[in-house]
């Protein structure tokens, strides 16, 4: 089980690096489509690619015998509740980065999900170790040096963002919930037609519109952040959350912040551009250096453990 956490936390560390383009992705992208419309379409991008994996997973566990299929209403509730969830979480961050103009504040409050959902997990009587809630902290200081510089001052943006870290935590204990009943590519392309509905229905009552040079315009940051980041990283995360407690998954989650900037600072030293915008200042390096060392006390349990089996076994 230890062995299985592990390997949960790598394939979420790789989904938090997909994530930490996307900020910027999502940036650009929204200079050609306007953000319900960009919401939509990348969210029916996400369920196009996952639906042949669905389909071919579906029949594969229906052919096996020991195979229990959860009920009907199990994965229609499961489907709905986590897309809308995961829709209005995406929807408000695509309308914070809209308004905010700082991607370090915007990368700081969108990850607080990783304080929410320990603390909201303690309403569903989900327990966290101690371990955990030291992790949980040290993470958001790390966090703090990472994206913040300057005053704390709240706009229209920052709201979106507190909003879309709320129901990001929202959505990441459906996942923990449904991920154990219904199988991860179903479960994700059945949310990501759901969340898509949020997009759009937002674009029939604002009455924003999408032109076809907007649309080609935006297509490559659609197409990321669509297959990539939804269709990619949201499944991932499903499959990751059945081997991992939930609070434990938000933090390395939380990450994307991290690759966010790196990606930048490495962006900056291959191209030789915007290299005092993108700079790693010592300050975010140390905050860096926080995060990752959070990780690490979060999963200091599972090591430990996974570390005496082995020897035990040699």
């Amino acid at each position: 089980m230890k062995l299985r956490q592990i390997r949960a936390s790598l394939i979420l560390t790789v989904t938090s690096m997909i994530w930490g383009a996307a900020f910027l992705v999502q940036k650009i992208g929204m200079n050609d489509v306007g953000p319900f419309a960009f919401h939509g379409i990348r969210y029916v991008m996400a369920g196009a690619v996952v639906l042949p994996v669905a389909l071919l997973r579906g029949k594969k566990l229906n052919n096996d015998p020991e195979f229990e299929p959860p009920t009907k209403r199990m994965k229609i509730v499961g489907g709905l509740v986590c897309g809308f969830a995961l829709g209005f979480a995406s929807l408000t961050q695509q309308l914070g980065i809209l308004y905010e103009p700082s991607a370090g504040k915007a990368g700081f409050i969108s990850a607080l999900y990783m304080i929410l959902v320990p603390l909201l997990g303690l309403f569903l009587r989900r327990k966290v170790p101690f371990t955990v809630w030291i992790a949980a902290v040290t993470a958001t200081f790390g966090l703090y040096l990472l994206c913040m510089d300057g005053s704390f001052s709240l706009g229209k943006g920052d709201l979106w963002l507190f909003a879309c870290a709320l129901l990001y935590s929202v959505h990441i204990l459906f996942i923990d919930y449904f991920a154990q009943y219904i199988d991860g590519p179903f479960l994700a392309c059945f949310q990501f037609f759901v969340a898509s509905t949020v997009g759009f229905g937002a674009m029939l009552m604002t009455g924003e519109t999408l032109t076809w040079e907007g649309f080609t315009g935006g297509l490559l940051p659609m197409l990321y952040t669509g297959v990539l980041s939804a269709g990619v990283g949201y499944t991932l995360q499903i499959v990751a959350q059945k081997d991992l407690h939930p609070a434990i998954a938000s933090l390395v989650m939380s990450l994307e912040s991290v690759f966010a900037a790196l990606l930048g600072w490495l962006i900056s030293t291959v191209t030789g551009k915007f290299v005092e915008e993108n700079a790693l200042s010592p300050r975010e390096i140390v905050g860096c250096a926080v995060m990752f060392a959070a990780i690490v006390i979060a999963q200091s349990d599972a090591l430990r453990e996974l570390i005496r089996s082995r020897k035990e076994n040699d």
